[in-house]
């Protein structure tokens, strides 16, 4: 362990690790007044914080099963320590998430448990609920400690119920109501307009025609398309060659697509705030299709966004069911609608590997996207297709993946904590590295590529950072060609 520590010594100027103990001066940024009333919230802190939270900590319990039963059930043996990447990043036992849970436990004991003292309101002590603020902000919601618990349990669902309650007292971090409200005001959590979001697109396809020789279009509001696209909007801001390869992929398989200006992020901030907010994120959704009337819905490469479409989708009313004009009633992620088409032939000898020459990729599973929905063979069988890639060690991909450090918002609210949560996962990419000479991480989700490359930058690991799509369709239509890439790959 001290011999990859010194291997992964952070570069002078960058902040060092935090010290034991240190977490609890890594606090989240307090939410916007604006935005929180924006998201239907108290704009500061209530002044009956005490009774407001005990009333609405008795309603998650009614309302999350797993709440109530993950708080009563756990038996604090410490196997979820060695699981938690913000307790291996910090030392501090309390991001342990037993003792995060246990922070949720003592309130539910000394005030809400059956047959428990059920003392007063006023005896809920503030220094309690400031080591919430800190401590429920330290978790990614990235659900490993789920999968190594002996008993199941899912630390997440308390960090997302005690998020939910604090929030309804006014404590907000910035990510969740900052990242909402944007959405609510432009469609997506970077700001966005609908006038440079159409701008954006037509120089976009001026870009594509430039590089690859095809007029290749990224349309717009378009009415009755084969797919309405949910794409990050972090990859139209940050990550140009990732957008480029939508429009490359479903340009090659002859698919009519668009986008949305009413809801043009692919990402659901209200999942890192209460379930309300949550819900109306995901219903801008269905009020678009219902304007557009696609035949189906795609999702971009994100995390949390896509946890949300395929795991809550069906219970966050209205569900899709009732949509007639969709002829798929369920959310596609985008890689799994690419795989699909390859393995029916769609793509059959046009993809171009020799595109991505140089490029020795190690792969990259988003918590979200691998262990909550299960997605794990479809991208690495598409890399197979495209570049030459190597897996990082078992215990550290697929189900047992480990998190970029920056998922449940906190890329955006605590960036030094992000990067101490980076640390086991700069570990696995190191190995891979030093074995097989990897230059370049892929992923499947934005969040991710943007953790990724500043954990990376930080650690000094040296490698370039991209996505799944990006791969495929630089195979596809080989920007390094220029204008003849069709000829002069099949001149080679």
């Amino acid at each position: 362990m001290r011999g990859l520590l010194k291997a992964l010594r952070p570069r002078p100027e960058a902040s060092p690790r935090p010290a034991p103990g240190a977490a609890y001066e890594m606090a989240a940024m307090q939410g916007r007044e604006a935005d929180q009333r924006l998201c239907g919230l108290p704009a500061s802190l209530l002044p009956d914080w005490q009774e407001t939270l005990l009333a609405t900590f008795r309603r998650a319990l009614e309302r999350y099963r797993g709440f109530r039963h993950h708080l009563e059930s756990c038996v604090r043996c410490g196997a979820c320590a060695a699981a938690c990447p913000y307790y291996q990043g910090t030392a501090d036992p309390l991001n342990m998430p037993a003792a995060r849970a246990g922070l949720a436990r003592e309130v539910y004991r000394r005030f809400l448990a059956p047959g428990g003292p059920r003392r007063p309101a006023a005896e809920l002590p503030w220094s309690l609920i400031q080591k919430w603020w800190v401590y429920f902000h330290q978790c990614s919601l990235c659900r490993r400690c789920a999968l190594y618990c002996p008993l199941g349990l899912d630390t997440s669902e308390i960090t997302f119920a005690c998020r939910e309650i604090m929030a309804e007292i006014g404590l907000c971090g910035q990510a969740g109501s900052g990242g909402a409200a944007e959405v609510y005001r432009t469609g997506n959590r970077e700001g966005v307009m609908h006038a440079s979001w159409v701008q954006r697109h037509l120089r976009l396809e001026q870009e594509l025609e430039r590089e690859t020789g095809q007029p290749i279009p990224c349309p717009v509001d378009e009415y009755g398309a084969d797919v309405l696209f949910l794409p990050p909007a972090g990859d139209m801001v940050r990550h140009r060659a990732t957008y480029k390869a939508y429009a490359k992929l479903f340009y090659a398989a002859g698919i009519k697509w668009t986008v949305s200006t009413y809801v043009s992020d692919a990402a659901n901030p209200g999942a890192w705030l209460n379930y309300r907010n949550m819900r109306l994120a995901h219903f801008r959704l269905l009020e678009a299709a219902r304007e557009l009337r696609p035949k189906m819905v795609v999702w971009g490469e994100s995390g949390m966004g896509w946890r949300v479409a395929a795991r809550f989708a069906a219970s966050l009313k209205p569900s899709w069911s009732g949509e007639d004009y969709l002829e798929r009633k369920a959310p596609l992620n985008i890689i799994e609608w690419a795989h699909h088409l390859y393995q029916r032939g769609a793509f059959q000898g046009r993809f171009r590997p020799e595109a991505n020459t140089g490029r020795v990729v190690t792969y990259h599973d988003p918590c979200q996207v691998a262990r909550s929905c299960g997605m794990i063979s479809q991208p690495r069988q598409l890399l197979n297709a495209v570049c030459i890639w190597r897996e990082m060690p078992a215990h550290t991909v697929g189900l047992n993946t480990l998190c970029c450090g920056g998922g449940g918002g906190l890329s955006l609210a605590n960036p030094e904590l992000a990067l101490a949560g980076f640390l086991p996962r700069a570990q696995a990419l190191d190995h891979v590295r030093r074995a097989h000479a990897c230059n370049w991480v892929a992923t499947a989700c934005d969040g991710c590529r943007d953790a990724l490359t500043r954990g990376v930058r930080h650690f000094g690991l040296g490698m370039s950072v991209g996505s799944v799509a990006e791969l495929l369709g630089n195979a596809l239509y080989p920007a390094a060609l220029g204008n003849k890439a069709e000829e002069a790959c099949e001149a080679g």
